[in-house]
């Protein structure tokens, strides 16, 4: 019924079409919220788009990190302006939520350094200070990726002892260090580590990292958080003992890492070991 009618608004040239999607006129939008206003509908349909916006968010970025990477992220891209609603929706009524998508945006917006979308991260942190601030009620594990996304959000901008403090917080909500939710404050620990020229201590991280990440199946971060100690090492002076290292996990992930395009073939330059063999970029190699 609403396909239809969709249709036909296009043709009347009433809703502009952009692929999947449809855009009100602005005088029919705000012709449409004032009806809405009128009714008092407003805000539950709002609620329900952020509702439905976290979710999308949710399945898309458990996407990401694999082979099929590229299709999450166009759609994520797409998804953009129906993200700031929602982040806009929920700061002001359903802060839990808010949280929970201030945490499952860090991996979208940190590989592609969207400062807007990990600065929301920093509104989390403000609230998680105040007792009245309306986060109590969400959930522990995505508190602390909020405040990793917090972390992230200021090293971006040079704060790196600001993003200290925010990891500290993170890991402590997460439950400690042991804890999955901890993940990102260590990442974040690591690489300022790394930033600060402490490369021993950065290289130490890392390797830790490689190691939760395998024990946890994801062989792919594994991968990348090895080349991460691998480089510190290199900072160190220690190339030889880097290159030394065992390959964590299974070739099909890092062909995975080719795939999703976190590493470019001219890897090769680092003449890692056989045993590190990337297999071919072509199509026969993802089989």
């Amino acid at each position: 019924m609403i396909a239809p009618l969709l249709a036909r608004l296009v043709e009347q040239f009433l809703v502009r079409r952009v692929r999947n999607r449809f855009g009100l006129l602005e005088t029919l939008r705000l012709h449409a919220v004032e009806r809405l206003e009128t009714t008092g509908e407003r805000s539950r349909w709002a609620s329900r788009h952020a509702r439905d916006t976290a979710y999308r968010l949710e399945r898309h970025v458990a996407v990401l990190w694999t082979a099929e990477e590229p299709a999450p992220v166009r759609a994520l891209t797409e998804l953009l302006d129906d993200l700031h609603a929602a982040w806009s929706h929920t700061c002001r009524h359903d802060r839990p939520l808010a949280v929970r998508v201030a945490a499952d945006v860090h991996d979208f917006a940190y590989g592609r350094q969207r400062l807007d979308l990990l600065r929301w991260g920093l509104v989390v942190a403000d609230w998680e200070r105040e007792p009245d601030a309306g986060v109590s009620d969400a959930a522990p594990a995505d508190l602390a990726r909020a405040l990793a996304t917090a972390a992230t959000a200021a090293w971006s901008a040079g704060r790196r002892d600001e993003a200290a403090t925010l990891a500290a917080r993170a890991i402590e909500r997460a439950g400690g260090p042991s804890r999955p939710a901890a993940m990102q404050g260590r990442r974040v620990d690591a690489h300022l580590a790394m930033f600060s020229g402490r490369t021993a201590e950065a290289a130490a991280s890392y390797r830790a990292l490689a190691a939760s990440s395998h024990a946890a199946g994801d062989d792919l971060r594994a991968i990348v958080f090895e080349l991460s100690a691998a480089q510190a090492m290199g900072y160190d002076g220690r190339t030889d003992e880097a290159l030394a290292r065992p390959a964590p996990g299974r070739r099909p992930a890092a062909r995975s890492l080719l795939a999703a395009g976190v590493m470019s073939p001219s890897v090769s330059r680092w003449k890692l070991p056989r045993r590190w063999s990337l297999g071919s970029p072509s199509a026969a190699g993802w089989t």
